[in-house]
């Protein structure tokens, strides 16, 4: 028998080995191709996680601002504050958006209240999802001064000016209302009115239409009750007289708690005080004053702390002391009114305050004045002849015989607490993010 030829069984196994060949290579391509587009899918995928992350990292900052914010906007919306409010936090997982604030508030000189002066530190932290962020910034007191302080005196209502003399060259005399002089009274302050200024006698200039000043509310006497030293009225006897009497910082005859202010406090139910015959450093604070309360006589009345009040009253008062003569230590009884106290200089009360000038005798006399800025909340009469430092009076505001009148700018510049606005501003600087 013939055998085959060998060259055609050996074509067939070549024609095979081809077609294997492209399978391979169309599994290997399509291999390639898959994990290429595994790989850019899960690069995909970690993008979008990453671009989330970066996301919820944004919206937490943000969520951190909004907490600041929150602040703010409560301290800008309620001026109490600082009683309504204490140390710690304000808000607590405060829904935002799709995350979360939190946020704390703290006074670094103590209690919330210890000044409305204080700054305070604001922590918020803000939470998207995984992403948390803290912020942090000091809110600084940025005191606006009520307008009221621009003049030597002020009354929100009306003024008249009755057979009188007011002294006070390039002052200035302002009402949020009308100013009226009666007969021939020389007033030598330029004088402002809301609507009206009628009569003669005007020296300086007269100016109507000009705008109402800002005068203080009813909170102004809050800072000093809450700091000041309560005298108990019964201990000014009956009639209540204040006299004869050095009150300052280091000196209160009516009980064993001085003040290092010089802020004493009495209410006085009601009762009418007079305050006549004493030396007071520091600020008088008269609550509740009776409708003849009354400052008269010679007295001598200045700050304790150099912007403060000398005398605030809740009520009406009758300011009739003579400035025209002199306070005396000699008159009966014979009163010391620089007295070097049981331990000097510690317990000294000298004139001027601040110096070293105290001793032990009643020869000595001081100027019959009030050195200082006076409030009323009700209205003023004015008789006698006092001398005021700077008089705001939250009713109207009449005089007979002689007022003289100065201004000291230090209130306006650097307003006493009740006097004005605080806004509470970040500090420069101040802005910081806080890491765990």
């Amino acid at each position: 028998m013939r055998r085959p030829d060998n060259r055609y069984w050996n074509a067939r196994p070549q024609h095979h080995l081809r077609r294997g060949a492209t399978y391979v290579a169309v599994l290997g391509c399509t291999l390639i191709v898959m994990t290429m587009g595994l790989a850019g899918l899960f690069a995909v995928r970690s993008q979008a996680r990453a671009s989330n992350t970066l996301n919820d990292a944004v919206d937490a900052r943000l969520n951190a601002m909004t907490g600041i914010e929150f602040v703010r906007s409560r301290i800008a919306g309620n001026q109490n504050w600082r009683t309504t409010y204490s140390n710690g936090a304000w808000a607590t997982s405060q829904p935002v958006g799709s995350g979360t604030f939190s946020v704390t508030v703290t006074n670094p000189n103590g209690a919330l209240n210890h000044s409305p002066y204080d700054p305070v530190n604001v922590t918020a932290t803000g939470v998207r999802n995984a992403a948390t962020h803290i912020s942090q910034v000091t809110l600084v007191a940025q005191p606006v001064p009520l307008t009221c302080l621009n003049a030597a005196a002020t009354a929100g209502s009306a003024i008249t000016l009755a057979t009188t003399t007011v002294n006070g060259i390039n002052q200035i005399m302002a009402s949020n209302l009308s100013v009226t002089a009666v007969g021939l009274t020389p007033v030598y302050p330029n004088v402002e009115a809301v609507t009206s200024i009628v009569g003669t006698g005007f020296q300086g200039t007269t100016t109507t239409g000009v705008t109402a000043r800002t005068m203080p509310d009813s909170t102004v006497f809050d800072y000093y009750t809450a700091n000041g030293t309560a005298i108990s009225v019964s201990s000014l006897g009956s009639p209540a007289n204040l006299q004869n009497v050095v009150l300052s910082p280091v000196s209160n005859p009516y009980g064993a708690e001085t003040n290092s202010q010089g802020i004493y406090v009495i209410d006085c139910l009601g009762q009418s005080v007079t305050v006549t015959q004493c030396r007071i450093v520091g600020t008088l604070v008269l609550l509740n004053a009776g409708a003849l309360s009354s400052v008269q006589g010679n007295v001598y009345l200045s700050a304790a702390v150099s912007n403060y009040p000398c005398l605030l009253v809740q009520g009406s008062m009758t300011i009739q002391f003579d400035s025209t003569t002199t306070l005396k230590e000699n008159q009966s009884p014979a009163t010391n009114f620089n007295p070097a106290g049981s331990s000097p200089p510690a317990t000294a009360t000298p004139y001027p305050w601040g110096s070293s000038n105290y001793n032990l005798t009643t020869t000595d006399t001081y100027p019959s004045v009030i050195a200082g800025l006076v409030y009323v909340s009700g209205s003023v009469t004015i008789a006698n002849a006092p001398a005021v430092n700077s008089l705001v009076v939250g009713g109207t505001l009449t005089t007979a015989g002689q007022l003289t009148l100065a201004y000291d700018l230090i209130y306006f510049n650097n307003p006493p607490p009740g006097f004005c606005t605080i806004p509470m501003v970040p500090s420069s600087g101040s802005w910081q993010q806080v890491v765990n």
